[in-house]
């Protein structure tokens, strides 16, 4: 797992720039803010996975880039390793 870089350590960021982030840890998932609330989305689609996570968050700055990195981490894996559970998909190659 990429560790989160230090300068942007306790900090809130735009969408565009967490999402920057989140693309050099696995560029499949994507933080997409929604109507109230903000979502991932994991978009697996040579392997057929499409998977969401809500995160029940109505402004981007009331998390700072630490936890949403963090949040985007914990879905990524576990996207990974429900895929190779359920079907045997191996997601671990980007």
């Amino acid at each position: 797992m990429p560790a989160i870089k230090q300068a942007t350590k306790g900090k809130s960021m735009s969408l565009a720039l967490i999402n920057r982030e989140i693309a050099s840890i696995d560029h499949r998932c994507e933080l997409v803010k929604g109507d109230g609330y903000h979502y991932f989305v994991f978009d697996g689609q040579s392997a057929g996975v499409y998977e969401t996570k809500s995160v029940m968050v109505m402004y981007t700055s009331h998390m700072d880039n630490a936890r949403w990195i963090s949040e985007a981490q914990d879905f990524i894996n576990n996207v990974i390793l429900e895929s190779a559970l359920m079907g045997g998909v191996d997601l671990t190659n980007k």
